[in-house]
């Protein structure tokens, strides 16, 4: 399965998905929703990771599995 597909099916902000997989992604290594949704590691409504940009595609796909 595509690591963006595994992404929106987690439903995660990125503050979420840094403190779940111990990362240090930036607002501008990921690609968001367009709206905000509710997360679902959190329960607030917050911008949801769809996607990575650069080299942190690379780090998703290796701790997103």
């Amino acid at each position: 399965m595509h690591v963006s597909k595994k992404l929106i099916d987690l439903n995660y902000c990125r503050s979420c998905l840094n403190e779940t997989y111990q990362m240090n992604l930036r607002r501008k290594d990921v690609v968001i929703l367009q709206y905000p949704q509710v997360c679902s590691c959190c329960g607030q409504v917050k911008n949801i990771v769809c996607g990575s940009r650069g080299t942190s595609r690379f780090l998703l796909y290796l701790k997103v599995r």
